[in-house]
């Protein structure tokens, strides 16, 4: 290994031409997820706290969040605007004070942990992220996770997401043993209900073999009826699998991902009925 350069870049285009230009460099924001990666690939660490990145801004119909904004900072922005917020309801239990208070929007997206709290949120929010280096502009979040290769070289310098889009009813589910544990998978959904009837929903799972799944056959099996009269219980819940991890068995997360599915989504549907 040889010596760790630090790079403090006080413009975008500093961050372009460092990222592009060097091999080895990878961005720092709250270093959280520093000591999980092979730290003896990095050549240098291009630390992104001069570039005032850390804010919530709503206008034009999006909220967008910058890549240095931390999960405290999300939880206490939508506290006071909206805690029905579907990223709210995820963060607000997603790690202890002081880590909520380090882990960044950004960090998060472009290292996507499979106990991750926030990526269901995003992914159900059809949010993007906006990138520069080898690739610059708005990107699809699932596209950016599902085509790592496309965005070698690159860094995120925010996300946003339609404001229309976290309307409806929200549920996020952590499977852990204690509060303090990483999640083996979560649970994130948001159901749109009009007239007591569900007119849209969007539920993921992010932590399975493939680590993340949308649970399409569930949407569909419950889009377009009233909701007193789904019957949660008898869902067909979409066939999802596992890695073992430390906390649970493969076979234990497939069970309890089957029961919380159906319990999250009850609990959405009477406080409608």
């Amino acid at each position: 290994m040889g010596e760790l350069i630090w790079f403090f870049p006080k413009t975008v285009e500093e961050v372009k031409d460092i990222i592009t230009s060097r091999e080895g460099v990878v961005p720092h924001g709250g270093g959280t997820g520093l000591l999980r990666g092979d730290i003896k690939r990095y050549r240098g660490l291009l630390d992104l706290g001069k570039l005032g990145l850390s804010y919530i801004t709503e206008h034009n119909g999006f909220v967008e969040i910058g890549a240095m904004t931390t999960y405290g900072d999300v939880v206490r922005y939508f506290k006071k605007k909206d805690s029905k917020s579907v990223l709210y309801r995820s963060l607000v239990d997603s790690a202890t004070t002081p880590l909520k208070n380090r882990i960044t929007v950004g960090g998060s997206i472009a290292y996507f942990p499979p106990w991750s709290d926030i990526m269901g949120s995003l992914f159900i929010l059809s949010a993007e992220v906006f990138l520069t280096g080898e690739r610059e502009g708005w990107f699809k979040i699932l596209d950016y996770v599902s085509n790592r290769g496309l965005y070698r070289k690159t860094v995120i310098l925010k996300i946003r997401y339609n404001k229309d889009k976290d309307t409806g009813y929200s549920a996020h589910y952590r499977a852990v043993r204690t509060r303090v544990d990483h999640p083996a998978f979560t649970i994130t959904l948001l159901v749109d209900i009009k007239d007591k009837r569900v007119d849209d929903a969007s539920i993921y799972v992010v932590g399975t073999k493939d680590k993340f799944k949308k649970l399409t056959a569930v949407e569909k099996e419950i889009i377009g009826k009233k909701a007193s009269e789904i019957d949660t219980e008898a869902l067909n819940v979409d066939n999802v699998e596992f890695y073992g991890k430390p906390q649970f068995t493969s076979e234990y997360q497939k069970a309890l991902f089957e029961i919380e599915v159906k319990r999250k989504l009850r609990e959405v549907l009477e406080s409608v009925k």
